[in-house]
């Protein structure tokens, strides 16, 4: 499950750092649970509590995706532009008529 904690936390990371990589590629729409079951059928042998689970495993993977979808369209952008007007104020400071860079 992802969570903020121990195991959770590297399969929150491993969801999200993904969904960036797609991003890229252009895909913007939740994906990744759609491998769930592709993953299920490779690890099966190993692990059968993923057979049973495989459903639950991809709605949580999709409910993640979509929250984080939110976080990148609406937290990111916002984020950006305020990193960007810290820097700017700080070239100010840096360049302003009090400056001794002139000197």
């Amino acid at each position: 499950m992802p969570s903020n904690e121990e195991r959770g936390y590297v399969v929150r990371k491993l969801i999200r750092r993904s969904m960036m990589h797609l991003k890229d590629l252009g895909i913007r729409e939740p994906f990744l649970y759609k491998l769930v079951n592709s993953v299920v059928v490779a690890m099966k042998g190993g692990v059968s509590e993923l057979v049973e689970r495989r459903d639950d495993i991809a709605q949580i993977v999709k409910r993640e995706e979509e929250n984080f979808l939110v976080v990148i369209e609406t937290q990111l952008p916002r984020g950006r532009g305020s990193f960007s007007e810290s820097r700017n104020l700080k070239a100010d400071k840096q360049t302003g008529p009090n400056s001794h860079s002139a000197l």
